[in-house]
């Protein structure tokens, strides 16, 4: 058995030679691995990234006054700068960037600060959707404000050029239990369908049952739309059976909701999905989320892999690693060995590490890297594999006084050489 290899980079070094108004410093002739950032004035936080046929679209917020807009960058594989775009009003957060079923166009999801509950204190949104061009240029947009708040984690575009948005909600009004144990629902699953014309056109608002929980993807398939779910049913009761686990549903297009899948994750442990992609080696879906016990959000890394019919075929945490983990992202390695590339965050005790995570087909660890300062706030967002094998990392790096968009691109092994 070959032993597994471990690699740690710590880019403390690097982060010397940056200033807080520089965009690309660590550059040099390098052009098969770099850290290179990406912003002007103020705070640039990255959001998502998306492999196109010449580069890679990084989708991100800026913040500035207390401003904040969507940025959506184009560069080569590089990392050289095509171009670059500022969208949407000031008080946008960019969420999630998806390519149109036509590959003309691209969907962006962003949520938007409306206010704050004042009995709470939690921040108020409307979830909305920009269509721009291959160019970046706005072609169309909607804003879905039904409830008091609303925050959506994707949108996913449909052969007929409408698009649905996986989230949830904190409006007390859309199931108000009564219960006192457990408490009452704290966040409703909610998912919403719009026609081609961006009209909001079907939705759903989960009833009883969860009470802390909020739908993160769905996908259209021949025979329906899937959408996968977090669904905790005793939040705030001791971890026992129906704890927090990554769950899902099946619309067909008759319009019945049908459930009774089985569950991924353990009765002992919470499991809050993050992100899921279409596994091209089961033709499923791979789950990736963080086991802990909640309220702590953060704790080890969980994955499910399940066939095309949603049957589980393995799950469990990854192990290898050592720390408490918050999951990011996965993308699949189809170009270099099989497996998959997982971009997380490390909890330290002053700060927060991207990791990347290979692991084997059989989600068994194979070397991890870090980026990042352990005294920053650093966090990774995304992750794909190049044509050429070599790997992009997008994330946020925090440097002296500002936050800069990062890409990081290294070698299949994960080392920044040739």
């Amino acid at each position: 058995m070959m032993k597994s290899l471990k690699i740690k980079i710590l880019l403390i070094s690097l982060l010397a030679f940056l200033s807080c108004d520089t965009k690309n410093d660590f550059e040099g002739d390098y052009r098969n691995y770099f850290v290179k950032y990406y912003g002007e004035d103020g705070n640039q936080e990255a959001a998502d990234l998306l492999l196109t046929d010449d580069g890679v679209l990084m989708l991100g917020t800026t913040r500035m006054a207390n401003q904040s807009r969507i940025v959506l960058i184009k560069v080569n594989y590089d990392g050289d700068e095509i171009w670059r775009r500022t969208l949407g009003a000031y008080s946008e957060n960019a969420k999630d960037i998806e390519p149109t079923t036509d590959g003309q166009s691209y969907l962006i999801l962003s949520n938007v600060l409306t206010g704050k509950n004042l009995v709470t204190n939690e921040d108020l949104y409307d979830a909305k959707v920009i269509k721009v061009n291959r160019d970046g240029i706005k072609e169309d947009s909607a804003v879905y404000s039904e409830h008091v708040t609303q925050f959506m984690n994707s949108v996913t575009p449909l052969s007929d050029g409408g698009f649905f948005l996986a989230g949830n909600s904190a409006d007390e009004t859309i199931f108000n239990e009564t219960l006192t144990t457990p408490p009452p629902d704290q966040e409703d699953i909610i998912y919403v369908q719009f026609t081609p014309a961006f009209d909001p056109l079907t939705s759903n608002e989960s009833t009883a049952a969860e009470h802390y929980g909020a739908a993160v993807k769905m996908f259209e398939t021949s025979s329906g739309i899937r959408i996968f779910v977090y669904s905790d049913n005793e939040f705030g009761l001791p971890i026992a059976a129906n704890a927090n686990h990554a769950v899902y549903e099946t619309y067909f297009s008759g319009g019945s909701w049908s459930t009774g899948y089985p569950y991924s994750g353990t009765n002992d442990r919470d499991e809050i999905l993050k992100h899921v992609i279409k596994d091209p080696f089961t033709n499923g879906y791979f789950e990736l989320g963080t086991s802990c016990d909640m309220p702590t959000p953060y704790g080890n890394l969980y994955f499910a892999r399940r066939t095309g019919g949603f049957a589980i075929i393995n799950q469990g945490v990854v192990n290898g690693l050592v720390g408490n983990y918050t999951a990011a992202g996965v993308a699949p390695c189809l170009h270099t060995d099989d497996g998959y590339l997982v971009v997380a965050n490390q909890i330290q005790l002053a700060g927060t590490n991207i990791k990347l995570v290979k692991l084997d087909q059989n989600c068994t660890y194979q070397w991890d890297v870090s980026f990042g300062s352990a005294s920053k706030q650093n966090v990774g967002v995304g992750v794909a594999e190049l044509p050429d094998g070599r790997i992009v990392v997008l994330g946020t790096i925090e440097l002296e006084t500002q936050k800069k968009i990062a890409l990081m691109k290294i070698n299949p092994q994960g080392k920044f050489s040739d």
